[in-house]
C-alpha cells in the first residue's frame, strides 16, 4: 500500500486545517494511505436538499487533480426524470462518465488548468456551485453550463 511522501504529508496537514476551518462538516478518511485518501461530507443546498460528496485524491496529489463525486442521492435525477449519469461525459452538464459505483463524477476543472496550488476547499466549492446549478437544471431543464459556471481555471 502506497504512503504519502514527506512533502505530501505536509500538504495534507495544511489541507486538513483548511478543511476544518472552512467546511467542518467534511472530513478526511484514510489520509495515511495514498490510494484510499478521500474527503467526504454532506452539503445542504440553498433549496435545503442534502447531497453526499466525496473527493478522492490520487497518489500524485497535489500535482494531479482529485476526482469529485456526488455519492447521494444515487441515481441523481435531473430534469424530466433523466439521470445525470445517463449523460456520460458531457461538457454541457459538467460531468464525466461514471467510473466508480455509478456515482456522478463532476468536472470541476480542466486538467490542463489544474495547479498544485489548488486546494481541496476550492474543489469542494466548485462542487457546491455545481449543485446549485444542478438544482436550477432540475427546475428549468437548462444544462449546467447554461448557468455560466467557469470550471476551467481555479
Amino acid at each position: 500500500m502506497a504512503v504519502w511522501d514527506q512533502q505530501q504529508q505536509v500538504r495534507l496537514a495544511t489541507e486538513v486545517r483548511l478543511l476544518q476551518q472552512e467546511f467542518p462538516h467534511f472530513s478526511f478518511q484514510n489520509h495515511a494511505q495514498a490510494e484510499l485518501t478521500c474527503v467526504s461530507g454532506t452539503q445542504t443546498s440553498s433549496a435545503s436538499k442534502n447531497y453526499g460528496l466525496r473527493l478522492c485524491l490520487r497518489t500524485s496529489f497535489p500535482h494531479q487533480m482529485p476526482d469529485l463525486y456526488i455519492t447521494s442521492p444515487t441515481p441523481l435525477y435531473g430534469y424530466a426524470g433523466n439521470t445525470i449519469q445517463s449523460y456520460g461525459t458531457s461538457h454541457a452538464m459538467h460531468v464525466w462518465v461514471p467510473d466508480w459505483n455509478n456515482y456522478v463524477k463532476i468536472c470541476h476543472c480542466k486538467s490542463e488548468y489544474w495547479s498544485a496550488s489548488n486546494t481541496i476547499v476550492s474543489v469542494l466549492m466548485k462542487g457546491f456551485l455545481w449543485l446549485e446549478a444542478f438544482e436550477a437544471h432540475c427546475r428549468t431543464g437548462r444544462s449546467i453550463d447554461a448557468y455560466s459556471l467557469t470550471f476551467g481555471a481555479s
